[in-house]
């Protein structure tokens, strides 16, 4: 069996060999701080490492990849790498317990204007405010909008302002919560929607609510952010007649 993995670690002795060696890889790529593109070891010295077999380092290596926590590549210069957190990779998994529950893409709209607002109310409060000014100008230049909070800024690291507010939050598991939810209406509804009938007035709302933030203001940036998001809701559910009504689907 794989090596222990700590005293906190769940009962592993009721996983699979696999389940446990996909654990035991995650658990090395945290206490070891790698990053995506890192390389891990390679399958040799993984079924030794972890006392397992080459079936059971291979499935363990799959159900990683499936969610997009490590990458394999083929080829003389292949191996397992380290993959991302991504909120596109955590929301495909979310739509298959999603769609056996039987849940509505209306179901994920309402949650996602209750939790989206808190992360504009919490980034107008971060302690760190030239983060806030910097991360707020990139998003700006990657969103379109007119003003430019700061000329010293990396435009090679462009955010989508949305997951800017997540990112600013202070706390990764909202953010990771909300850009989860976010990616679902965004690759379910709104990546299906003619680029034509999309607004031109959300640069304006993304304006006013960095203004919020930047001013401090928690309680204005929650109202500003919860009303630009009902009325962009409120767009694709005229756009997509019926579609939020309909069962989430795994994809």
């Amino acid at each position: 069996m794989p090596k222990n993995i700590g005293a906190k670690s769940l009962n592993l002795s009721t996983l699979k060999t696999a389940e446990v060696v996909a654990r035991t890889i995650v658990h090395d790529i945290c206490d070891q701080s790698l990053s995506e593109g890192d390389r891990l070891m390679f399958e040799t010295a993984m079924r030794s490492e972890y006392s397992a077999g080459r079936a059971s380092v291979r499935e363990g290596l799959r159900l990683l990849e499936a969610q997009g926590l490590v990458t394999l590549k083929a080829g003389r210069y292949g191996g397992a790498f380290v993959g991302n957190t991504s909120p596109d990779h955590a929301g495909r998994m979310l739509t298959l317990f999603l769609q056996m529950l039987g849940a509505t893409y209306e179901d994920v709209a309402i949650c996602q204007q209750i939790l989206a607002p808190k992360a504009a109310e919490l980034a107008a409060q971060n302690p760190d405010r030239e983060l806030v000014s910097k991360s707020l100008a990139l998003a700006a230049r990657s969103d379109g909008c007119k003003f430019v909070l700061s000329e010293n800024v990396d435009q090679d690291n462009l955010m989508n302002f949305h997951r800017t507010l997540s990112s600013l939050c202070g706390n990764p598991v909202l953010a990771l919560l909300i850009d989860t939810v976010e990616s679902i209406i965004v690759n379910h509804i709104i990546h299906c929607t003619p680029p034509e009938d999309r607004m031109t007035w959300v640069h304006s709302d993304h304006e006013d609510i960095a203004k919020a933030i930047l001013a401090g203001d928690g309680p204005l940036a929650w109202s500003l952010h919860s009303n630009h998001l009902k009325n962009v809701l409120d767009h694709y559910r005229r756009q997509n007649f019926g579609q939020f009504s309909e069962r989430v689907e795994w994809r």
